[in-house]
């Protein structure tokens, strides 16, 4: 009974970490600096425009009022911004005409763990985020980092989970288990090999 779970474990787990390949996530730190001196992310895809500063290692990205930030996405996404108890301004977010992706008060409540969000639906664009006076004012934005997290869109094709790693037409079907997906659940076992025990103990 105890192999029967265990190995039933081991399949759910896998499952899960395949839902977890379906979005992806890319990271923008600003704590190093590099960002910062370069104007840029190394992949290009992020730029800094304004007289924004260099605020450490722990809070990044010291933006003021009229500072921007572009970052260029292929498709949906969710813009998550790590916030700072500190901050005072707003950010303005737009896609295609000024604020249409929301306006959000940059201050959170637990520093350097809140986050702020923006929410984006579409095709490949440019999204711009600037920061703005609030109805008291406001002097700074601390930003430590920003991820970019791409949303999966549906194709309209039915999602299977075959954990006989049959692969359906991939015309007609995701197939969300692939033979690749699960030949790597078994680390150190030659795909096709028979008589392999996982683990050895069995």
């Amino acid at each position: 009974m105890k192999k029967l779970l265990l190995l039933t474990f081991s399949l759910l787990l896998g499952v899960l970490q395949s839902f977890g390949q379906n979005a992806s996530t890319v990271t923008y730190d600003f704590t190093d600096g590099t960002i910062i001196t370069n104007k840029q992310s190394t992949d290009g895809k992020l730029t800094l425009g304004g007289d924004y500063v260099y605020h450490g290692t722990s809070y990044g990205l010291d933006l003021k009022v009229d500072q921007e930030i572009n970052i260029s996405v292929d498709g949906s996404c969710t813009i998550s911004f790590l916030g700072s108890q500190y901050s005072s301004l707003n950010m303005v977010g737009t896609a295609v005409t000024s604020g249409d992706l929301g306006v959000l008060f940059t201050q959170v409540e637990n520093d350097k763990v809140d986050t702020y969000e923006f929410v984006y639906s579409g095709g490949a664009a440019t999204l711009n985020f600037i920061t703005a006076l609030t109805e008291s004012g406001g002097s700074d934005t601390y930003l430590p980092s920003i991820q970019v997290i791409t949303t999966e869109m549906p194709n309209g094709l039915a999602d299977v989970w075959d954990f006989g790693a049959t692969q359906l037409d991939d015309a007609k079907y995701n197939n969300r288990l692939t033979e690749d997906v699960i030949n790597a659940w078994y680390p150190g076992v030659t795909a096709g090999t028979e008589g392999e025990k996982i683990p050895a103990t069995f």
